[in-house]
């Protein structure tokens, strides 16, 4: 992995070692205080990162990035940033230092937008400086679309790695739409403006929606429903999918990657991230939710509001927890699963690709794939309304 990044770094600025397959090899094994990382995108390394000088005895780490040629412009250095200055946190600083070459007019750019200042030059270049913000020393997520989680495989020669995945943003304001024009996509449109309260991130353009919507409601909060969802095809915009049913999840997420569609993950600032999750591209959290500790969030997974994800949780791609969820440590939520409002799954259960657990249920044992499982016990049932018919969403 960063033998394939260090092919394709552009050196001109940036040379801070060797890029060869032996230095790859060697960061990929160390040991120490020290931290690299790779963002990866769509499991493709596109950029690469550093803090260092806590092993040299220095409390104020040095931090660098590089994004591969092909992947600039797309705010992969602004999301490596956020997660290395998270990592800094981790690690006891209260601020970080960089240099910068004086015709890097990109990379200064992007560090004066986070406020890095000036504070002298070293071996013939800028030095500057940031102090993190008392919010990031509060335990603060770094950022409402990153996430990182490290390599899980303990036999991976480059488990010292911290792999972080994400989607793309930009430093601009992303035009959006919201697929999905019914309660949850209102509630979807009050998070967006959520999170452009805190910092501005997205122009929400409209709803698409192949069925009926109410124009009175949509016109009370300030939108209106541009057209099917087949407009996701001549649309150039990011997109979210604010519907509760995992089936039109996954056909309406193939058409846009079909035409090159880029789906935004959304956080709500009130949701409290762990710097060891993983949120992949259109999973979306909502306010009040609270995410541990190496938890992999999947891609247009649905965690409503006021949720809680234990620690080494995953809740896998597609799968929908409804309000006031709780999933425990260990836990795994396959694809397609839906957990209804206020249930509670136990330690280490497994919930089946496509299961559904019903409201107020508390799961005790794993759940066989396609099942519906209901009560204070969660037994199978052969009939019943699906949870998704009784929750918003």
């Amino acid at each position: 992995m960063l033998a394939e990044i260090f092919s394709d770094i552009d050196q001109t600025f940036f040379r801070p070692h060797p890029f060869t397959r032996r230095a790859a090899h060697d960061i990929a094994n160390r040991a120490g205080r020290d931290l690299y990382a790779v963002l990866l995108f769509d499991q493709r390394p596109v950029a690469y990162g550093m803090l260092r000088g806590w092993d040299e005895g220095y409390a104020v780490p040095s931090l660098g990035i590089a994004v591969r040629s092909d992947s600039q412009g797309l705010g992969f250095g602004r999301l490596t940033m956020a997660h290395l200055h998270a990592e800094a946190v981790r690690g006891g600083a209260t601020e970080v230092r960089l240099r910068v070459h004086e015709r890097n007019t990109r990379a200064r750019r992007l560090y004066e937008s986070l406020h890095y200042e000036y504070a002298g030059e070293e071996r013939g270049e800028l030095v500057m400086r940031v102090v993190l913000r008392p919010s990031a020393r509060n335990g603060s997520a770094p950022s409402p679309r990153a996430g990182a989680t490290p390599a899980r495989e303990t036999g991976d020669p480059e488990r010292q790695l911290h792999i972080t995945a994400a989607s793309p943003v930009t430093s601009e304001v992303v035009p959006l739409v919201i697929v999905g024009a019914g309660g949850f996509g209102r509630e979807v449109l009050e998070l967006i403006r959520s999170i452009n309260a805190a910092s501005p991130a997205f122009d929400v353009l409209g709803f698409l929606d192949d069925g009926p919507a109410s124009r009175e409601l949509l016109h009370r909060v300030g939108s209106e429903v541009l057209g099917p969802a087949t407009r996701l095809a001549d649309t150039e915009a990011q997109y979210v999918i604010a519907i509760g049913d995992a089936v039109p999840r996954r056909r309406i997420d193939a058409l846009a990657r079909e035409h090159g569609r880029i789906a935004a993950s959304l956080v709500h600032p009130w949701a409290t991230v762990g710097a060891d999750v993983c949120i992949r591209e259109g999973a979306i959290v909502a306010a009040g939710s609270r995410l541990t500790t190496h938890v992999v969030v999947g891609r247009h997974a649905h965690i409503n509001v006021n949720c809680t994800v234990g620690h080494d949780a995953v809740i896998a791609d597609f799968a929908t927890l409804f309000p006031g969820v709780h999933v425990s440590g260990g836990c795994v939520i396959e694809e397609d699963a839906t957990l209804g409002t206020g249930s509670v799954i136990l330690p280490d259960v497994r919930v089946g690709r496509g299961a559904a657990v019903g409201a107020g249920a508390i799961v005790v044992r794993d759940v066989a794939p396609g099942t519906i499982v209901v009560g204070s016990a969660a037994r199978p049932t052969l009939g019943g309304r699906h949870p998704s018919d009784s929750s918003s969403g």
